[in-house]
């Protein structure tokens, strides 16, 4: 249960933080705070729920896969298009669209990354002596 729970925190922290930093280095947009609180705004609900999904596939088979990050990832690359598709503040907005889908990828493989770093199992060789 603590993987889980840890699975769930790391992707609604660093997910958002990682998406909202490709989106500004693709787009060239300011570092400013506001754009970073922004990225939570946007992007920690479908964080939050790829983080319980990619946990309860952890607990149900003992990891979850590339496969099945990707599909994780690309459902929250398409829930945060379809939230944002109805905002059209500004000019060339699909491409803004299209970066946040590809964002959204990325900040998946890398929170699942890093749960698979911190709770990597040991390789049965490593356990044993000479």
């Amino acid at each position: 249960m603590g993987r889980f729970i840890a699975t769930v925190l790391i992707f609604a922290t660093v997910g958002p933080l990682i998406g909202g930093f490709l989106l500004a280095l693709a787009t060239k947009a300011d570092f400013e705070r506001g754009f970073f609180i922004l990225s939570y705004v946007v992007g920690c609900l479908p964080a939050l729920v790829a983080g319980l999904v990619v946990g309860m596939v952890q607990m149900r088979r003992g990891s979850a896969g590339a496969v099945t990050t990707l599909m994780v990832g690309l459902a929250a690359g398409a829930g945060i298009a379809l939230f944002m598709g109805g905002v059209r503040a500004i000019d060339r907005f699909d491409w803004y669209l299209a970066v946040l889908f590809v964002a959204s990828i990325l900040a998946t493989f890398v929170c699942w990354g890093i749960v698979k770093a911190i709770y990597r199992q040991p390789s049965p060789a490593a356990g044993v002596a000479p």
